[in-house]
């Protein structure tokens, strides 16, 4: 039985997207990967709350999160046809990795990208880096390590699988509700922040490398 996942590289509208899109001269800033043509399921490395930058990890972003402007969001999508053992080894990932706290937001991989194009580290992805390495494990992607991709990289390797490339607002019918996110920055929050940020210096230490 064949499956369907999608790919989705987008223009998000944050103070940080905007950012990375000005450095790296890029049109997408964000990838991830969905499993429905409504967007109802989206899976992206992405911060957990609007106001917690350091607090992120492998999150179900909302449709909110892209349309929260109401204003024009440029994506990219591309269907790709798997087997249901690589559909259900994508669930199996992204279920262990959203109950598992060791996994982070490589924040030091996005930051450091201008200059030495990567950095891996253990148990931390990008959003390109999460989505390249589940296309390198289904054989879509080939030409460099998972780190090592922007989303713009990923949809290059992609092109013959483009399904939609447009303002994001006419494939959504309506928009959900996101408490969690849009949620009051408490002490809780700043907590978690601070908390992340140590591991991810830890991790600096012990097991970054770059190639």
């Amino acid at each position: 039985m064949s499956r369907k996942v999608y790919v989705v590289l987008s223009q998000t509208t944050t103070f940080v997207a905007r950012s990375i899109r000005r450095i790296t001269g890029c049109k997408y800033n964000h990838a991830a990967i969905c499993f429905d043509t409504e967007f109802k399921e989206l899976y992206a490395y992405a911060r957990k709350q609007h106001h917690a930058f350091l607090s992120a990890g492998l999150v179900h972003e909302s449709r909110l999160r892209y349309l929260e402007k109401n204003c024009e969001l440029p994506v990219q999508i591309y269907e790709l046809d798997i087997t249901e053992e690589q559909y259900n080894w994508i669930r199996c990932v992204i279920s262990y990795m959203m109950n598992n706290k060791e996994y982070k937001y490589n924040l030091f991989s996005m930051l450091s990208f201008p200059i030495v194009k990567g950095v891996k580290t253990y148990k931390a992805f990008t959003c390109s880096e999460f989505v390249a390495f589940v296309l390198r494990k289904l054989g879509y992607l080939k030409l460099k390590e998972s780190y090592r991709y922007m989303p713009e990289d990923i949809g290059k390797e992609l092109t013959e699988y483009l399904w939609y490339e447009g303002d994001m607002r006419n494939l959504v019918k309506e928009i959900d509700t996101d408490e969690t996110y849009y949620g009051h920055y408490s002490r809780q929050w700043f907590y978690k922040d601070v908390t992340s940020l140590m591991r991810l210096f830890e991790r600096a230490f012990m097991n970054l490398r770059f190639f």
